[in-house]
């Protein structure tokens, strides 16, 4: 999978896609140098997000910047365990 370029982006804030070469729930733990900026939104490949909610997460986040903002939980329950997949997730 080739990552776009952050210049493929029309967005008003700094975008920075970080491509790891280990494939690892844990790669969004890693602390990164590069990154500037007081907030970072972060979500996983397989999550779709509209615009609108998006701006409306960094609005209270703006209003409460010591907030931690989200989205989509990934939940497990029940005996045996078992996952209930988000309404925005991209199938394969």
């Amino acid at each position: 999978m080739q990552i776009p370029d952050a210049s493929d982006f029309k967005s008003k804030v700094p975008v920075r896609i970080r491509a790891e070469k280990v494939n690892s729930l844990n790669n969004r733990f890693r602390e990164d140098g590069l990154i500037k900026t007081k907030a970072v939104l972060s979500l996983d490949d397989d999550i779709f997000v509209p615009c609108g909610d998006i701006e409306l997460a960094f609005a209270h986040w703006r209003h409460q910047p010591g907030a931690l903002v989200g989205f989509h939980p990934r939940l497990a329950e029940g005996s045996p365990l078992q996952y209930t997949p988000e309404r925005n997730a991209v199938s394969k």
